[in-house]
């Protein structure tokens, strides 16, 4: 009898669960999140249609699948443990774990996962996983160029137009006696220089920058303990998509050792032709008097020789110095694969110049490349939030089709609800696509659109409630802003579901503040008719402010509370490296 009992007990609670996971199948199918409900056995109960898309089976095979049939084999023993830990009843959050598409591609996701009860007992593990695979492979290709440029023998550096340092490679730091790169973010460029350096070189170099876009030539840098000694500088003005300046790219090669040359052959009858770089003296007339043999290739490209008139790129910067009498830098191609630097140093007393050439061609292909690769991850970056704006905006309009031709006003409801989460998904790649700052937007200005939203969707609220948007302009990260877009739209969902019955007039408010400039606190608030007495934020949560709560305290790991006086208030308090600038 007791075997029987049991038998019974277990079907009915397998019915139930049956059952259960039907109601949710709605609401959650079409989310862009991978969602699915795992038994206890480890085979699926339930997996919505985003899982089924990304990992590619259909509906029939799901039900043959067991969890670890999935999950990448690296990550079996990791999974087997937290399986364990939800069976038992507890939460699990930030789950990083890959699992294996029918096909065996691999998709890398980040979730969580929790037990689910069924009178006391635990009846099946569910969890939330964020498709995260295109993140992964920009990774590795930003990792692939950080490579190409931390084993550069130059020193690479960019600075805000403030002149402190954004970052730096790891040859910038040994050259100017540094143990690591990462010491020296945040400082001002003008500890590599001193006060003579930076009066007489820095200055006029940087003014050129910002003026011509680019500038190359000598700047003396000092080492940690104040040694001086001479680079050769090729310095860019980075600018953002509206043309406007943000920062400067430099790239520094130590000249010591060919400054030292130079003072050797002052005079050119000390070895010239030992130098294996272009050697020549060129008259204030402009005529070649001497040349070495490393300038024979340059001087025939250009179809000239000693006693003939130097050609034209070079000539106009020698008359310039003996005017002058101050050394100029002149770079140009020397032959179709060749960049040659050219230092023009005037001898007054005897009306002449001493022209020092070296080969640059590595230095411009090197940084040619960082420019075309920086160009290409900002357009496959701004190409990716487009197109996801757009699957949404088309997902979301499916919805708001559907519910029009929908009679049961119960689904046409939980429709438009649907359709109002991903619109607020929707917007933030529509901010970050328009913005100038490809991982920030001013959640401000988001929750301005996103309360316009809700005015398009529901004409009926204008002149009835009155929205108010309050306190300061803060950035927040991409990983803060979706889930702050779906809080905040589910509270006022909410407030305008339940606040204002029989079509009274109210008004919701929205503030944002910044606590000591360590915590951002987001405040919702209506004047409608408040919670009813005896109410538990645990026990009498519906679906949408289940989410809330998950989305507050697991993924953003913040606070949340409310005050239900004059009618209700929301007080959401997030931590500062949830939102703060990441290096």
């Amino acid at each position: 009898m007791k075997k029987d009992s049991y038998i019974t007990e277990l079907k009915q609670a397998k019915q139930s669960l049956y059952e259960s996971e039907a109601r949710y199948q709605i609401l959650i199918d079409n989310s862009n999140d991978l969602i699915q409900s795992v038994g206890l056995d480890g085979r699926f109960l339930f997996v919505n249609q985003s899982w089924r898309h990304k990992l590619g089976y259909n509906k029939e095979e799901i039900f043959g699948l067991n969890l670890f049939d999935v999950i990448h084999p690296d990550f079996h023993q990791h999974c087997h443990i937290l399986f364990e830990k939800i069976l038992n009843g507890n939460k699990v959050q930030h789950i990083e774990v890959t699992f294996l598409a029918k096909e065996g591609k691999s998709i890398y996701l980040v979730g969580s996962a929790a037990p689910r009860f069924l009178d006391g007992k635990v009846i099946a593990a569910q969890s939330f996983f964020h498709d995260i695979t295109e993140h992964k492979r920009a990774e590795e290709e930003i990792k692939m160029l950080s490579t190409i440029v931390e084993q550069s023998t130059e020193g690479m550096a960019i600075a805000g137009l403030d002149g402190n340092l954004l970052y730096t490679n790891e040859a910038w730091g040994r050259m100017h006696g540094y143990k690591s790169s990462k010491e020296l973010l945040g400082k001002n460029l003008a500890i590599f220089h001193n006060k003579e350096q930076i009066e007489n070189e820095v200055k006029p170099f940087n003014e050129k920058v910002l003026e011509l876009g680019t500038c190359s030539g000598e700047v003396g840098h000092i080492t940690r303990d104040g040694k001086p000694f001479p680079t050769l500088m090729t310095s860019t003005l980075l600018k953002d998509k509206q043309g406007q300046p943000y920062a400067i790219a430099g790239i520094a090669k130590d000249i010591t050792e060919r400054k030292q040359a130079e003072e050797e052959i002052k005079s050119l009858s000390l070895f010239p032709e030992e130098n294996n770089d272009p050697v020549m003296r060129v008259s204030k007339e402009g005529k070649v008097v001497y040349a070495n043999k490393a300038s024979a290739k340059c001087l025939q490209f250009y179809h000239r020789g000693v006693g003939q008139r130097i050609f034209k790129p070079l000539l106009g910067t020698v008359q310039t110095a003996i005017s002058s009498g101050e050394a100029k830098t002149i770079e140009f191609p020397c032959c179709e694969d060749q960049v040659l630097l050219f230092n023009v140093v005037p001898v007054q007393e005897q009306d002449y110049v001493n022209i020092y050439g070296t080969d640059i061609t590595k230095l411009k292909h090197s940084e040619e490349q960082i420019q075309n690769n920086l160009k290409e991850k900002e357009i496959l970056l701004r190409e990716l939030y487009h197109r996801t704006k757009n699957n949404m905006q088309v997902i979301s309009s499916m919805l708001n089709l559907k519910a029009r031709y929908t009679k049961n006003k119960v689904v046409t409801a939980t429709f438009k609800e649907i359709g109002n989460k991903i619109s607020s998904m929707a917007l933030v790649h529509q901010k970050l696509y328009e913005s100038k700052d490809l991982s920030h937007l001013n959640l401000k200005e988001y929750i301005n659109d996103l309360i316009l939203l809700f005015k398009r969707s529901q004409p009926d609220l204008s002149g009835r409630i009155t929205f108010i948007t309050a306190g300061k302009d803060i950035n927040v990260l991409i990983d803060t802003a979706i889930p702050v877009g779906l809080i905040i739209n589910e509270l006022i969902n909410n407030a305008l579901k339940h606040a204002f019955l029989d079509n009274r007039q109210g008004e919701i408010k929205v503030n944002l503040l910044q606590k000591n400039k360590t915590e951002l606190i987001i405040e919702v608030s209506d004047n409608g008719v408040g919670l009813p007495k005896g109410f538990d934020l645990q026990k009498d949560s519906h679906l949408g402010l289940e989410l809330v709560t998950d989305l507050v305290e697991h993924q953003l790991q913040g606070k949340i509370d409310y005050k239900s006086k004059k009618g209700l208030s929301w007080r959401i308090l997030l931590k500062e490296e949830m939102y703060e600038p990441r290096v």
